[in-house]
């Protein structure tokens, strides 16, 4: 594939650039083999933000080599631009167009590139980073008409010498960030409600903060988060926030509105961003410790069971935030991982089992209407290829699992065939009849 660049007319200049690269697309199979005769046997799958395509890549850390491009929804996939450039933060829809933040290694700087997914063409941005000192760090958070990209150049020593943020427009325009103070950590570790919350990345070498900080994405200021009232927050219990997937102090994932912690060893809360409050949910019916949890939606938690050298639980449970209660059954010990992956596709949470990789197959089923565990079906098997993200895919299952799943060459590309209907559901407990509900009270 060699890209080829065409200048733009001087209306279509913007300050970014003036050049178009249009590039040779190709199916995802014929792509991911490719890499395989390249010598390659993983990938890793970014998450969009605001849009179902994601970013593949597949990379050498020591030495950045590799192929980097844009999955869209039909499985056909847009190499990027120029083969040098890498993304470490997905990809975006800003209006009509995609963008991505991307990161030259060999010659530094970071530079925005705008797709048109349909015209399978680039569009050079703005360079938010000159060379040689590219930031290293980047997160990128998207709204209906913004891209909030925040930078650290570690480089530059500590406190916030090295940050820099910037909201981008769908026209290139680019606008400075209101910078946090000394004591605020550096990025957006998670996003709810409107507000970008930071929990203890290090603010200077080696050290992480006690407080958490919001950011209002759209009124551009800081805002202290109060600790949860019931917390003392002395040295034995310090309210040291962390994003790392720690035993307490943690975030467990956001719905629309909320935010959900644990916040201590065993104990689960959620807090409004608009108003700053929290609400403390009672004692799970489980070590908290044993399990890995995800939100599926803006009502339900589900914490399945993660297997250690003594495994101490097959206990999985289903908590209705709303409600707060719990429902809990049984795994067979042949569903219990070490490592789980999810994906929310239409009407189901998938989950796949891995050691410290991203499957490519689901291995459960949650039907979010239902509230039931099943094995996965074949609609949910394709509905896993075309959602899933996460790193260190195995790149010879993926294939395997593209063709278990009926894929088809369809026009110019390779298509996942439609999904299936009538699925029958299957209770994965092992107690004959339906675990009971476990009220916590308040």
């Amino acid at each position: 594939m060699v890209p080829t660049t065409v200048p733009t007319s001087a209306s279509g200049m913007t300050e970014g650039g003036d050049d178009v690269v249009e590039v040779d697309a190709l199916p995802f199979d014929e792509w991911a083999r490719r890499r395989v005769e390249q010598g390659w046997s993983f990938l890793d799958i970014l998450p969009g933000l605001d849009t179902s395509a994601r970013v593949v890549q597949s990379i050498e850390p020591e030495t950045s080599e590799g192929d980097t491009g844009v999955l869209l929804d039909d499985l056909i996939v847009v190499p990027f631009p120029e083969p040098s450039l890498r993304t470490w933060s997905g990809i975006a829809r800003i209006g009509d167009e995609l963008v991505v933040v991307a990161t030259d290694p060999q010659a530094g700087g970071v530079t925005l590139w705008w797709l048109d997914a349909a015209a399978r063409a680039w569009r050079r941005g703005a360079e938010i980073s000159e060379p040689p000192r590219p930031f290293n760090v980047w997160t990128v958070v998207a709204d209906a008409a913004r891209l909030l990209v925040v930078g650290v150049d570690r480089s530059a020593g500590v406190g916030v010498e090295g940050w820099q943020g910037l909201a981008v427009s769908a026209d290139d325009a680019v606008t400075p960030l209101t910078a946090p103070g000394d004591d605020v950590p550096f990025l957006f570790q998670t996003v709810a409600a409107g507000y970008g919350f930071l929990l203890g990345y290090e603010h200077a070498e080696n050290q992480r903060t006690p407080t958490m900080w919001a950011y209002d994405l759209t009124a551009d200021w800081w805002e202290m988060v109060p600790n949860p009232p019931w917390l003392a927050c002395t040295a034995d219990d310090s309210c040291d926030w962390s994003p790392e997937l720690e035993a307490d102090e943690r975030v467990v994932g956001a719905t629309s509105t909320q935010l959900v912690f644990e916040v201590a060893d065993n104990d689960l809360a959620m807090l409004d961003p608009t108003t700053m409050t929290w609400t403390d949910l009672g004692p799970p019916p489980f070590d908290l410790r044993t399990h890995v949890s995800f939100v599926v939606d803006d009502e339900t938690l589900v914490a399945l069971p993660v297997s250690f050298e003594v495994q101490s639980s097959a206990t999985y449970g289903v908590l209705d935030l709303t409600t707060d209660m719990w429902t809990t059954g049984e795994l067979p010990d042949d569903q219990i991982s070490l490592w789980w992956t999810a994906a929310v596709a239409r009407d189901s949470a998938l989950f796949g089992t891995g050691e410290f990789t991203t499957p490519a197959t689901p291995t459960l089923a949650f039907d979010l209407t239902t509230h039931e565990l099943r094995p996965p079906s074949e609609a949910d098997q394709r509905r896993w290829l075309e959602t899933v993200a996460g790193p260190s895919m195995p790149i010879d299952d993926l294939l395997a699992a593209l063709g278990s799943a009926g894929s088809r060459r369809s026009g110019a590309g390779c298509r996942i065939g439609e999904p299936a209907s009538g699925v029958e559901v299957v209770q994965l407990a092992s107690a004959s009849a339906p675990p009971e509900p476990t009220d916590r009270g308040a």
